[in-house]
């Protein structure tokens, strides 16, 4: 009987009508991932000298729009106080500050 209850709670939270545009978002969001990385890898095959720098911009990249696909989906999709948003986002771009600190290509901008 409880986990009927707690699924019936987590569905609450959920805004149905908003669900098509998450899936749109999650649709544009990987072509777009596929398009710049497919570009990414010839621009790697064509300037070899700088392979392991665009592989590196590539991983920074995926990692990059995978988070802006789900803050987006997850704001849209989750009725969510933006506060408590505000603080899981902050608390990610510490956890990724913290992360990429010691990444010379970090280091250089």
């Amino acid at each position: 009987m409880n986990d009927k209850l707690d699924v019936q709670q987590i569905v609450q939270f959920i805004a149905w009508n908003r669900v098509p545009y998450a899936l749109l978002v999650v649709a544009i969001g990987w072509l777009l991932l596929q398009l710049s990385v497919r570009f990414i890898d010839e621009l790697s095959e064509r300037f070899t000298e700088r392979r392991l720098l665009l592989k590196k911009v590539k991983a920074f990249w995926r990692f990059f729009v995978y988070l802006a696909i789900a803050v987006i989906v997850g704001s849209a999709v989750l009725e969510v106080q933006n506060e408590a948003l505000f603080a899981v986002l902050g608390t990610i771009g510490l956890a990724v500050g913290f992360a990429f600190k010691d990444e010379p290509l970090v280091k250089r901008l």
